[in-house]
C-alpha cells in the first residue's frame, strides 16, 4: 500500500478503563454502609485512575495519528512487522474476545510503512461480532507503544476458485448454483425448478477463527436469480489497542453480514433446496485458494 488512506483510530478510549469504574462502584455499593467516606475516596481513587488511563491513551493516538501523516512517517519509527487476529463478539456480560499478534520479522525502525509482508486479509462482521486478520505494524517506539498498525486493501484479497453445485429432490424439484470469484466480487447464480420446495439459494459459509457467518448471495422462488458480493472491502489504514469492538465496523465501512479479503479461515458454498415441513436438502464445496 502506497501514501493510501489517513490513519483512523479503531479505540474507544474509554472502553478498556470502564472495567475499573464498574468495579469502584461495586465496592462503593459495598463499603459505603460501614464507611461513607471510604467508600467515596475508593471510587474517587479509581476514577481519577481511569481518567489518567484514558488521557495517557488519548495522547499516545494523537502522536502516532501525526507520525503516520497519510503513509509518510514524519520521523524513524520502530516497529516489528506481523498480522493482528482481533475478534469480538458483544453480549453483555457474556462477551468474548481475543487478540493475538503473529510477528512476521524483526523489529526495526522505519521511515515508511510499506506493508511488504501483506498475504491477504479477512474481515467479518454481524450485528454483535467482528473478526479482523490483517497485516500489522506493533509499535515499539516509546512513543506509542501498546498501539498496532493495520491496513486493509482489495489488492490482497485472495483468489479463489469458482463452485458448480446441483441438488435434486424425490418430489423432483431441481437446482444448480454457482459462485465465482472475479476482481475482488463474488458473482453468485442459482436456477430452481419447483415442484414442491418452496424456494432455492446460494450460501456463503466462513468460519474465520471462532466466528461463524452465513450469507445467502442468491435466492429463487423459481427461475434465474444472479447477485453480485464485494469481498474487497475498501482500503484503510487504522491504528488499534487491542480487540476491536462490532460497533467499531462502520468506521471500516463493513456492512452486517458481510466478508472482506476471504483470508486465513475457510470458505463453503452451499446449495439448499428449501423444503416446507421437511428438512432442507443441500450440496456444499470448499472455495480453495487459487
Amino acid at each position: 500500500m502506497d501514501n493510501g488512506p489517513c490513519p483512523e483510530a479503531l479505540i474507544r478510549r474509554w472502553e478498556y478503563d470502564l472495567g475499573a469504574l464498574l468495579i469502584a462502584l461495586a465496592l462503593l455499593v459495598v463499603i459505603a454502609p460501614y464507611n461513607l467516606l471510604i467508600g467515596v475516596a475508593v471510587f474517587g481513587a479509581a476514577t481519577a485512575v481511569s481518567l489518567l488511563s484514558w488521557a495517557r491513551r488519548a495522547g499516545k493516538i494523537e502522536r502516532l495519528v501525526q507520525l503516520l501523516d497519510c503513509g509518510q512517517l514524519s520521523r524513524l519509527l520502530l516497529v516489528e512487522p506481523g498480522y493482528v487476529e482481533s475478534y469480538y463478539r458483544e453480549a453483555g456480560r457474556h462477551s468474548r474476545w481475543l487478540f493475538n499478534f503473529e510477528p512476521r520479522g524483526s523489529a526495526r525502525a522505519v521511515e515508511r510503512l510499506d506493508w511488504s509482508h501483506a498475504e491477504g486479509f479477512a474481515v467479518a462482521a454481524t450485528f454483535n461480532q467482528l473478526y479482523i486478520w490483517a497485516p500489522a505494524y506493533k509499535v515499539l517506539d516509546k512513543c506509542c507503544n501498546g498501539l498496532y498498525i493495520i491496513a486493509l486493501d482489495p489488492k490482497w484479497a485472495l483468489g479463489r476458485g469458482g463452485v458448480s453445485l446441483n441438488v435434486s429432490t424425490e418430489e423432483g424439484d431441481y437446482a444448480r448454483g454457482s459462485v465465482v470469484l472475479r476482481e475482488g466480487r463474488l458473482e453468485a447464480e442459482v436456477e430452481f425448478w419447483p415442484v414442491k420446495a418452496r424456494s432455492a439459494r446460494v450460501e456463503l459459509r466462513a468460519q474465520l477463527g471462532p466466528m461463524s457467518l452465513t450469507k445467502t448471495l442468491a435466492k429463487s422462488e423459481g427461475g434465474v436469480a444472479k447477485s453480485v458480493a464485494d469481498v474487497g472491502g475498501r482500503p484503510g489504514v487504522y491504528i488499534i489497542s487491542g480487540p476491536v469492538m462490532p460497533n467499531l465496523a462502520q468506521k471500516i465501512g463493513i456492512g452486517r453480514e458481510e466478508v472482506w479479503g476471504l483470508g486465513r479461515g475457510k470458505y463453503r458454498v452451499r446449495l439448499v433446496v428449501d423444503r416446507p415441513f421437511k428438512t432442507d436438502v443441500y450440496s456444499e464445496e470448499e472455495l480453495i485458494s487459487a
